[in-house]
């Protein structure tokens, strides 16, 4: 009858349909894990980020196994006054890519090495020069709107490792500087909520900790409300 053979045609549609999809998505994964298809991401992933942050996002090379495992190599960001804000020799996450899909971000290790960060504020200016990329990831939020949304972040934390890693901090404004540095540092978590800054740490070594602060600038003093002088209150007439 026609209305089978019509059924039959369709049903053949769609078997040729779904298995050109198959071999498409076949094909797309080989060539992402190919050399030149890391290349192709780490290109994207740079022009993205400079188009976001629009300031200097230099990336060396991204090598990943799916889905498993990313890595990225060699990162260098600029602040906005084109002074360095990051460099990084090596970060890399042992993540789970399905679930990340349904959106949790399950990461099982977290690894920093030769990582320089830098951060400064001007004695003229009440802002890191850190906090654009902040504004850049959170939908630039005018400053001190609430934020009603009370669900939790879904990201969880395994371990965080770092080597070698160097914060330089400078405050012009307020008059303190430091520079910390690590040389080796472990940590197993079994909680992790950077939105609500809960922590729980299960194990945690390090060594090579250093940290160096200078306060250089005097506080302002509080003028509104000044005592009088013991020779003012003589001449006032005021006996004590």
């Amino acid at each position: 009858m026609p209305y089978k053979k019509t059924i039959k045609k369709a049903g053949k549609i769609v078997l040729y349909t779904l298995a050109g999809v198959i071999v498409l998505l076949c094909l797309f994964f080989l060539f992402i894990n190919l050399p030149i298809g890391k290349k192709l991401v780490k290109n994207r992933v740079q022009t993205y980020l400079t188009d976001k942050l629009k300031t200097k996002v230099v990336i060396g090379s991204i090598d990943y196994r799916l889905p498993q495992w990313i890595e990225i190599n060699n990162v260098y960001i600029e602040d906005q006054k084109k002074d360095t804000l990051i460099f990084g020799e090596q970060i890399s996450a042992d993540i789970n890519m399905f679930k990340l899909m349904r959106g949790n971000t399950d990461i099982q290790k977290l690894l920093f090495k030769n990582i320089f960060l830098n951060v400064i504020r001007p004695e003229n200016d009440t802002l890191f020069n850190y906090e654009f990329l902040l504004n850049a990831f959170s939908g630039n939020k005018p400053v001190g709107q609430v934020d009603t949304d009370t669900a939790e972040l879904k990201l969880t934390l395994d371990r965080l490792i770092f080597t070698n890693v160097v914060l330089q901090f400078k405050d012009k404004h307020d008059g303190s500087d430091f520079n910390a540095s690590i040389k080796d540092l472990d940590a197993t978590l079994n909680k992790f909520q950077p939105d609500r800054t809960h922590f729980a740490i299960n194990n945690f070594t390090a060594s090579g900790i250093n940290f160096f602060m200078n306060t250089y600038k005097e506080k302002i003093k509080d003028s509104s409300f000044a005592l009088p002088s013991a020779d003012t209150i003589k001449k006032s007439g005021y006996q004590f």
